[in-house]
């Protein structure tokens, strides 16, 4: 090799651009690198009021509210659609969910049985898990 070869190599191309501007590989990468951030953005419902619901990865707020009587058992069901490794719920039955019924998460993942308690879901890649719970 030659001095100047070593001097002013020939240029480096650029995978993320292509013609001088940004590849759609790239942006379809920011994109969803954007979507992944928004997604595990800690966020609080309000108050679920006294019905069921239905959480989805991605759209539903991460922290969950019950803090109204509860006049039937209610089920939190936890939809597979759009969810990822790694999702996960907080679910708080709050001191105003009194009751003789139960708040059922998954359904039967984790059945809250009074006020003051708490579960943790976690999607595993196929499946929601029961991750932590306790009393607050």
């Amino acid at each position: 090799m030659d001095l100047k070869t070593r001097i002013n190599p020939a240029p480096i191309k650029d995978p993320l651009t292509v013609n001088g501007e940004m590849a759609k590989s790239w942006a379809n990468w920011f994109s969803r690198l954007f979507d992944s951030i928004s997604v595990l953005t800690p966020s609080v419902s309000g108050d679920n009021g006294d019905r069921a619901v239905t959480l989805s990865a991605g759209s539903s707020a991460t922290t969950q509210r019950f803090n109204t009587t509860l006049t039937a058992t209610r089920a939190v069901t936890l939809s597979s659609k759009n969810a990822f490794t790694g999702a996960a719920f907080k679910i708080i039955r709050e001191q105003g969910a009194t009751g003789p019924f139960n708040l059922d998460v998954g359904p039967g993942l984790k059945t809250l049985t009074a006020p003051g308690q708490w579960c943790v879901v976690e999607y595993a890649g196929n499946s929601w898990i029961l991750a932590a719970s306790g009393a607050l």
